[in-house]
């Protein structure tokens, strides 16, 4: 019978082999760059393994700069070896549900990773390739669902007690502090919906540090999806509109130069740094992450990233009712997306002949002439200046035209309240004051 990870038969109990199944699916390095991760997460775990240096020295030695790099059987035998000592070490290490839990996870371009530990030791791994639909995920959907596979591949020993989540994505530490209803993204919405099921404390960690998880995700198990991930294999983006717009779109996706570098870079994984992005795309180096290829068209969280052949399509859709400036961009960012969309929606209402023709004319608001006090400080006026990056509360008294004027730190109501203090218990208090705009109106 399994059980938590073991398996009790008559012969007694042993380890579960399914829960080690991620070490020992490990890739066989390439390159030089790939043994030095692997040998990165050997050292992490080099308080478990005996002789380290010994088992690793052949592989040591081919980073060694006069050493060509050339795989060969015995190094193939040395890995096996590392891993089967690293599988055993795990299974010396039972879950104690009385000491605290931390869960590392991370996603790679092509797969997930996770890691159970407690007390800096490590109770399992896990890992698996993401589903071809997943591939084309943003990276913070990616980094997300590697939550959400750790959180599940566990869930018998964590269900119910207080666990820190650690992942090396430091949007996705904003991302899951937010309100459900402020997450900008519907797929997002319902994903992070699966963490309410669990007590979970996320910190960011340095991917530098990350040794485990990170190399897990990038040397997954190529056996598909596991049936607590189905769900998300099948997530999809709606798109509200006609089968032929739909056509239009991805054919003008697909011909766009600019377009045409997200997509590769959504199917490939997008540069870390922005000096490493093609400059004609650079401006979408801060949205990246939110950025999603689906069904041949290019998102923006749930909005579509219309191609510039479209643009002005879209322009005389959005404003076929001749709505005002402010009702047509509020309709514009709750469907499609592209830099510069404001100010194009500007453009094209100052442009409407219709619109020009039948808009409210602006009605001009009569002046107020204050009466005339008949003592002084009965009424004055203030307001805030500024000279020379410095700010100053000038106070006016209607009556005498006498001028109070004080320096202050800054334009808060608190800063007024101050001076108004000083200048009050001085003169007295005035029975009325006219001021316009902030702080004032506050105070």
């Amino acid at each position: 019978m399994k059980y938590l990870g073991f398996i009790f038969s008559s012969e007694g109990i042993r380890i579960d082999e399914n829960r080690i199944d991620s070490i020992n699916n490990l890739k066989y390095p390439k390159n030089i760059n790939e043994v030095q991760k692997f040998l990165g997460v050997v050292n992490y775990l080099r308080n478990f393994i005996e002789n380290l240096a010994e088992l690793t020295a052949p592989l040591r030695d081919l980073l060694k700069k006069e050493t060509h790099f050339q795989w060969n059987d015995n190094l193939s035998k040395c890995v096996d070896t590392i891993k089967s000592k690293i599988c055993e070490a795990t299974t010396l290490l039972p879950f104690d549900p009385t000491l605290p839990i931390l869960i590392q996870t991370d996603a790679s371009q092509h797969g997930l990773g996770a890691c159970l530990i407690q007390n800096k030791k490590k109770i399992a791994f896990a890992s698996r390739a993401l589903s071809e639909r997943e591939i084309r995920y943003s990276q913070i959907e990616k980094e997300l669902l590697s939550v959400i596979f750790g959180l599940r591949k566990f869930h018998n020993w964590i269900f119910g007690n207080k666990i820190l989540v650690q992942n090396d994505h430091k949007p996705l530490s904003t991302l899951i502090k937010k309100d459900i209803h402020k997450v900008p993204s519907g797929k997002l919405q319902r994903m992070i919906i699966n963490l309410w099921n669990y007590d979970i404390n996320f910190e960011w960690v340095p991917g530098k540090y990350m040794h485990l998880a990170d190399f897990l995700s990038r040397n997954f198990i190529e056996s598909g999806n596991s049936l607590e991930d189905r769900d998300f294999t099948e997530t999809v983006l709606l798109v509200h509109c006609t089968e032929d717009s739909q056509n239009e779109l991805k054919i003008n996706t697909e011909n766009d130069e600019e377009l045409k570098i997200l997509i590769k870079y959504c199917l490939d994984g997008f540069p870390i740094r922005k000096q490493n992005f093609c400059k004609s795309v650079q401006k979408y180096f801060k949205i990246r992450d939110s950025i999603t290829f689906e069904n041949g068209i290019l998102f923006h969280n749930d909005k579509i990233i219309v191609p510039t052949a479209m643009r002005s399509k879209i322009l005389n859709l959005l404003h076929e009712s001749h709505f005002g400036i402010s009702k047509t961009k509020a309709r514009a960012r709750s469907l499609v997306f592209w830099f510069g969309m404001t100010k194009d929606i500007e453009n094209k209402i100052s442009q409407c002949e219709i619109c020009q023709t039948f808009q409210n004319k602006i009605q001009k608001e009569p002046m107020i002439s204050l009466e005339y006090p008949l003592i002084p400080w009965f009424t004055l006026a203030s307001d805030i200046g500024e000279f020379d990056g410095k700010y100053f509360l000038v106070t006016i008294d209607y009556f005498s035209k006498w001028i109070e004027f004080k320096q202050i730190p800054n334009k808060s109501a608190n800063s007024v309240i101050s001076v108004w203090s000083e200048i009050f218990a001085t003169h007295g208090y005035p029975k009325t004051m006219v001021a316009d705009n902030n702080p004032f109106f506050i105070i």
